[in-house]
């Protein structure tokens, strides 16, 4: 009886320390993201992973897949509402599709500066976006960054009236179809993967994108005139499952939340910024060249948009026309920055 007690016993205590070790293993939260591996936003994600696991004790991990290996950003946005895929770092432009207000954090010639942007998005923004996003499913954790919009191609762009009559290869929505027909330009619906080939063949005249995929891509070599007209400043956002976020322990949510703001949003964008203007030098030393607007251009090319955002905002519905009555608040608010 004695040996049999102690069998017990001993076999108890081991199951309770199993139970313990398995009660203490991290959680582990699937990230899925379009941004390829080694690029300026995946070395943020790579942060963010590691301050997430500090803060949270080590009890919660990131598990980061880039390069869209578990879908394309529609794809898995429509996973994360259904809890499927727990997280997503993704374009606000793809998120439009479920909620259509999404696209106008990024609206085309709309923020006169950096610093104004910042307030906006920061002050004025942040709630009205995580409000929409709520009841297709999906907890906001924060702004990320995609960076400036510029016009790639073979030759300049830099007036408006160079577009004029032009294809545009693009991801195509009502927001960026409008907006280069504005122009007299032609929208063509372009995979981000054949921008190049579709350059080289002349199926398309120009490309709109940002310097973190005009460069590493090489899609410079075949386009090399880059023309700066900071068209949009795109935010991308974090965002994670409402069911997975729910399932969360208090302090495994704080924990996350601690790790998201050790690096704040206006430093995101700072560093996307920098690396930027890295690689446009580097295209620079390579022969490339760059072409910037004058102030009288910029001028022009925001000359048609009242009535561009009238139109689309219209086009958009109700909560669209809410949402950017708190941007043109916050413009208002942030006069001066």
């Amino acid at each position: 009886m004695k040996r049999a007690i102690t069998s017990f016993a001993i076999g108890a205590l081991g199951l309770g320390l199993a139970l313990s070790v398995r009660a203490e293993a991290p959680v582990e939260l699937k990230l899925a993201t379009g941004a390829p591996a080694g690029s300026p936003w995946a070395k943020q994600l790579d942060r963010l992973a590691a301050d997430v696991a500090a803060e949270t004790g080590n009890s919660v991990k990131l598990n980061i897949f880039y390069s869209s290996q578990l879908g394309t950003e529609n794809d898995v946005l429509a996973q994360v509402m259904r809890g499927r895929i727990d997280m997503t770092a993704t374009t606000s432009g793809s998120v439009a599709l479920q909620v259509p207000e999404a696209i106008l954090p990024g609206l085309y010639h709309y923020y006169d500066n950096a610093a104004q942007r910042n307030c906006i998005l920061d002050k004025h923004l942040l709630q009205p976006f995580a409000k929409a996003v709520a009841p297709k499913g999906m907890h906001m954790l924060g702004w990320l960054e995609v960076g400036t919009g510029q016009f790639s191609g073979k030759k300049p762009f830099a007036n408006p009236a160079d577009i004029k009559g032009l294809k545009v290869g693009v991801t195509t929505n009502k927001a960026i179809d409008l907006f280069f027909q504005t122009y007299g330009a032609i929208p063509i619906a372009t995979p981000i993967p054949e921008a190049a080939s579709n350059i080289s063949t002349g199926l398309i005249d120009v490309y709109p994108t940002v310097a973190a995929f005009y460069v590493p891509s090489g899609l410079n070599k075949v386009a090399p005139v880059w023309s700066i007209v900071n068209y949009t400043w795109q935010p991308s956002v974090l965002l994670v499952s409402q069911r997975v976020w729910g399932k969360l322990t208090p302090a495994q949510r704080a924990g996350i939340e601690r790790g998201v703001a050790k690096t704040p949003a206006a430093q995101l964008r700072a560093e996307i910024a920098a690396a930027e203007a890295a690689l446009i030098e580097k295209h620079k030393a390579g022969g490339g060249t760059v072409v910037e607007t004058t102030p009288e251009l910029q001028a022009a090319w925001k000359k048609p948009m009242p009535a561009y955002y009238q139109a689309l905002i219209k086009d958009l519905g109700p909560n669209a026309q809410k949402f950017f009555a708190a941007m043109e608040a916050g413009k208002k608010a942030c006069e001066g920055s």
